[in-house]
């Protein structure tokens, strides 16, 4: 299946022959340096950010690893790659609780002087409550923190600053 132009493609059509060549579309009839000054354009847009590229070659399974990163007070960094089976043990709304009673259990107090209790606070304290050497190589305990860290704060990557005490 290809598209028919009436007249050049560069001066009736050129946006729409960018993207149809970015789709994997055929232009038909085209001269072969005119094929090739297109694709050049129309990769220029893409990285620049113009145009949004949708490749039909990059399959990509069902099973995506998330990213955790941990940064220690020495600026020591570490990075996690978790999987589904990690974050299968969580939905957003357990992994919130699950870090409320692990902050109790732990003894932990807030830092907000008015006593308002941020799951960011609980993040970052129970982070600092883990001893450098459960990152490195990472404990099933941290690992499960991480785990419920990611899911409840919903996104894909996470870093955990503790030398900025930061997300």
């Amino acid at each position: 299946m290809g598209f028919w132009f009436i007249g050049n493609p560069c001066q009736c059509a050129r946006k729409f022959a960018r993207a149809a060549i970015l789709q994997g579309f055929l232009l038909a009839p085209e001269p072969p340096r005119l094929r090739a000054n297109m694709e050049a354009t129309a990769k220029i847009a893409a990285a620049s950010g113009i145009i949004r590229v949708k490749s039909t070659n990059d399959r990509r399974s069902g099973t995506v690893d998330q990213q955790v990163s941990v940064v220690l007070k020495n600026g020591e960094r570490f990075d996690y790659s978790l999987g589904a089976d990690d974050l299968a043990a969580f939905d957003p709304a357990a992994a919130r609780h699950w870090i409320a009673e692990t902050f109790l259990k732990a003894g932990l107090e807030t830092p907000n002087p008015m006593g308002k209790m941020l799951l960011v606070d609980q993040i970052l304290l129970l982070a600092l409550n883990f001893k450098p050497a459960d990152y490195n190589p990472l404990t099933p305990e941290a690992r499960r923190f991480l785990s419920a860290a990611l899911q409840a704060m919903g996104r894909p990557t996470l870093t955990i600053d503790l030398a900025a005490y930061k997300l």
